[in-house]
């Protein structure tokens, strides 16, 4: 039989009777009485018993279905899909690109990123757990979807073909990868254009800029590169390693400044003889030197010095540097410049002209004549 309850007041007042404090308290001391007994035929299913308060597999299903939709069956089946509804499933393979869910047979609904954006593919791999929740118009996935923000990985390919496997993830098309740095240890450097082929994709052209293929050293040995998928090719990210700087010079040479060459990303990529001398006997009277320069075009600037040998006079000291346009001819009256400079785009040609120098004393400044033996000519081009 059913539990009846039955509550017994405290206390009950008569007609005409005093009240005192002692019947008021009784009053509040009524006594309940439960009568019957409770079997489990008494607890319909969907009650709180011992069986049903156990954890089950309620609001989960195993579902069915291909890489763009599956199938969910719950039990018990809700009627409709409502607004709030939320429920988890184990996913039968990973989605290939956007994604329907039908539950129950209820119909197809879009299964959509928390931020409302359509899953691209790999999101959910292959018997991930993933909670869901229907909006009203579709579902949204509530747990983290399987593509983390970023990889890494090492290389382990070949100079232009450079091959990674990005770790605990599946990736069945590239389009997964688009706005997503992937950053790897380069095995190689490259020597020109090159690709990378990504968890067994096919090779990808890597550019920069843009569609711009990679030239020679923008990858080098060793380095952590990082690319980014823009849906056609992986683009470097950020500054690209500078190529070796071929020889500032040759054996005798000097170069400073630097006549320098600068690639399309602004770094320096050769440089030639900036400013190239050379130091010769000083010529003879009438004669003249010439000097090859090695610019490959005529120089911007020449100049010619006479340079103090190890035998010194007129107060100059071992290295000391005096312009040939400080050195001139007395013919009498007039004073003549000595030497004549001209340049092409091979060479610097430094003529004297017939005639015995003078120069004035470092200190003193007095003209002295000039004991060619002691001093040699320096030419620079640049």
């Amino acid at each position: 039989m059913p539990i009846v309850a039955t509550v017994i007041p405290g206390y009950v007042f008569y007609e005409g009777e005093i009240v005192v404090r002692d019947s008021l308290n009784a009053l509040g001391l009524p006594v309940l009485v439960l009568t019957g007994s409770v079997g489990g035929s008494e607890i319909a299913a969907g009650g709180v018993n011992d069986t049903h308060a156990k954890p089950g597999s309620y609001f989960h299903a195993i579902a069915t279905g291909t890489g763009t939709a599956y199938s969910v069956t719950l039990a018990p089946a809700p009627s409709a899909l409502a607004a709030g509804l939320w429920f988890s499933f184990r996913a039968p393979t990973a989605n290939t690109g956007p994604l329907t869910v039908n539950v129950n047979g209820l119909g197809n609904k879009p299964l959509l990123l928390p931020n409302r954006q359509p899953l691209a593919g790999g999101e959910i791999t292959a018997g991930q757990q993933v909670w869901v929740q229907y909006d009203g118009s579709q579902f949204q996935m509530i747990s983290p979807r399987s593509i983390p923000h970023a990889w890494y990985a090492a290389d382990s390919g070949a100079a232009n073909a450079y091959v990674i496997t990005l770790p605990g993830v599946e990736i069945v098309a590239l389009n997964q990868l688009t706005g997503i740095p992937i950053t790897f240890l380069a095995a190689a450097a490259c020597t020109g254009a090159s690709t990378l082929a990504v968890n067994g994709l096919a090779a990808t052209a890597i550019t920069k800029k843009g569609a711009t293929a990679l030239s020679a050293n923008d990858i080098q040995t060793g380095h952590a590169v990082t690319v980014v998928y823009d849906g056609t090719r992986f683009q470097l990210v950020g500054s690209m390693d500078a190529p070796g700087l071929p020889s500032l010079g040759v054996a005798g040479t000097t170069v400073y400044p630097y006549s320098v060459t600068f690639d399309d990303n602004g770094r320096l990529t050769a440089i030639s003889g900036g400013v190239n001398y050379t130091t010769v006997a000083v010529p003879a009277g009438g004669a003249s030197v010439t000097f090859t320069h090695g610019l490959g075009r005529t120089p911007a600037f020449v100049r010619a010095v006479l340079l103090m040998g190890a035998t010194t006079e007129h107060g100059f000291t071992v290295g000391d540097e005096r312009d040939v346009s400080s050195a001139y001819m007395d013919s009498g009256t007039n004073d003549f410049d000595a030497f004549g400079v001209t340049a092409s785009a091979t060479s610097v040609v430094v003529s004297r002209y017939n005639d015995t120098l003078y120069i004035p004393h470092k200190t003193t400044g007095l003209n002295s004549a000039v004991t060619t033996a002691n001093w040699q000519l320096k030419i620079y081009a640049w």
